[in-house]
């Protein structure tokens, strides 16, 4: 059971040896064997020149692999790769790692084990790390850890956390905001934003053209005619690129120690059952939370799969119990694309409602019908009407439809011909004499008449929410008044 905690070592280990590889081919002419060229790199007697060109082509290598990770991120892999490659004390590498048997010894050194007991340690890491129903099998198993003094149970089970969520409600109700602060928010995360164009291939990985370059003495000119700085040919090389849904799946699967949250923006915005394809399939669960059915992987990526040290997921792919998968949905925007029965009952909604309280920014003044209204009572209002309409809630004006800082930079005006623009476009595009003025015909003539007339045929309405709020104000007092009386 103790050789389980290793198994994400040995991936890590394995995933490095893959970009060693990248490099090996091409950084090796120089020396006399590949294991010169390590020991040079191990050592710090590579040149300045060798050791610039390892950087730029794991840089490279990993901003072509991890695509949906920031170039910060691809900095610090960078880094922490040629500090691989160059301090053998930090991972605890004895021997030059293009040796077969290179990573045994930092395998051994985590697991604490004997010579005696060190080759079938090494043998059970490596069975686990390939063979996905073993490794099941060990995980539902305690982990006894015993010394002279006392026996410690750990419990090694999986987090079983993950759930299928789709965040809908009202355009501005925060629904980012809610996902951000109350759906795992101790979770690692990635996000990603479907549009129109997104495809299966960005959300679950394609092969894509790969820069490399063969080494050249030549003077090699770019378009414009001057000296390139590329030290190489250049040529172009297809591999896999994982996209965020699998690299997810394959962070959460290695980590079960952690909860894993996918978030998806405007999941209705792409065609959300053609950009999950197969992986559809997936979204069943279990009760232990994990995908009730595994798939088979395409060719494709089940051999990165296997590349990454996941031949177990590579021959059964499946969304383990500690990710989870959360989305926002706005069923108001013209430009989305319905979700089918099907794929919406395998997720569990969570609604935001409307709240314009929650937006100090909409205390903010505007002048409308000749009169001063706050934001506040004028979307109110609005909301009113068109609940009065049977207008759908998801439909009406949330409190973050304009956020603070865009009504402080733009200002008030500006942004409340957002909204108009919103109503006379979207909501009332086949139907704008419904609701708006009579006699407006274009939207200028609507702006044109916030100030000194009524568009949106809701003064009525503010007015009597003033005077019965005058009127609590009233009551409230005489209640102040009664407490006095008896008091004295």
């Amino acid at each position: 059971m103790q050789c389980t905690l290793a198994v994400p070592y040995y991936n890590a280990l394995m995933r490095y040896k893959h970009v060693l590889n990248q490099l090996v081919a091409e950084m090796a002419k120089g020396y006399a064997s590949r294991d010169k060229w390590c020991e040079a790199m191990r050592d710090h007697e590579a040149s300045e020149e060798v050791v610039e060109r390892c950087e730029r082509i794991a840089f490279d290598y990993f901003t072509s692999t991890y695509t949906s990770s920031t170039e910060d991120d691809v900095h610090e892999a960078t880094r922490m790769f040629m500090r691989f490659l160059t301090d053998k004390e930090w991972w605890g590498g004895g021997k030059a790692p293009t040796r077969a048997d290179w990573y045994q010894s930092p395998i051994s050194t985590l697991l604490r084990r004997s010579q005696a007991s060190n080759e079938i340690a090494l043998v059970i890491v490596d069975h686990l790390a390939k063979d996905s129903a073993l490794r099941i099998a060990v995980s539902k198993m305690p982990y006894v850890e015993q010394d002279e003094n006392e026996t410690v149970i750990v419990d090694t089970e999986r987090r079983q956390t993950g759930d299928n969520i789709i965040v809908y409600g009202a355009p501005g109700t925060g629904k980012s905001y809610a996902i951000e602060n109350d759906y795992y928010p101790s979770a690692i995360r990635t996000r990603v934003m479907f549009h129109p164009e997104y495809s299966y291939f960005d959300f679950v990985g394609t092969f894509r053209p790969t820069p490399v370059y063969l080494e050249s003495a030549d003077t090699l000119f770019g378009e414009d005619g001057q000296v390139s700085t590329v030290r190489g040919i250049p040529h172009i090389d297809y591999s896999y690129h994982a996209g965020p849904f699998t690299q997810m799946v394959v962070s959460a699967w290695e980590d079960k120690t952690h909860d894993y949250c996918l978030i998806i923006e405007e999941i209705n915005r792409a065609n959300a059952a053609a950009v999950f394809g197969d992986m559809f399939q997936l979204l069943d669960r279990k009760n232990d939370h994990s995908s009730d059915y595994a798939i088979r992987p395409s060719n494709e990526l089940a051999s990165w799969l296997r590349s990454e040290g996941h031949a177990d997921l590579a021959e059964a792919f499946r969304i383990p119990s500690n990710m989870s998968i959360v989305a926002t949905m706005n069923s108001a925007d013209l430009g989305v694309t319905f979700l089918d029965a099907a794929f919406k009952r395998r997720f569990n909604y969570r609604y935001v409602p409307i709240d314009l309280n929650l937006n100090e920014a909409l205390d903010e003044e505007i002048s409308y019908n000749n009169s001063t209204v706050t934001l506040r009572e004028l979307f109110g209002a609005v909301n009113d009407r068109l609940a009065g309409m049977n207008v759908n809630e998801d439909r009406r004006v949330g409190p973050f439809f304009v956020g603070p800082l865009e009504m402080k930079t733009l200002g008030v005006d500006v942004a409340l011909r957002k909204v108009v623009m919103y109503l006379w476009d979207d909501v009332f595009r086949d139907s704008r004499s419904e609701f708006f003025a009579e006699g407006l015909t274009t939207l200028g003539e609507v702006e044109d008449a916030l100030r000194e007339g009524d568009p949106f045929c809701v003064w009525d309405i503010i007015a009597e929410a003033r005077a019965s709020s005058r009127d609590v104000d009233v009551d409230d007092d005489e209640a102040d008044e009664n407490v006095d009386d008896i008091a004295v």
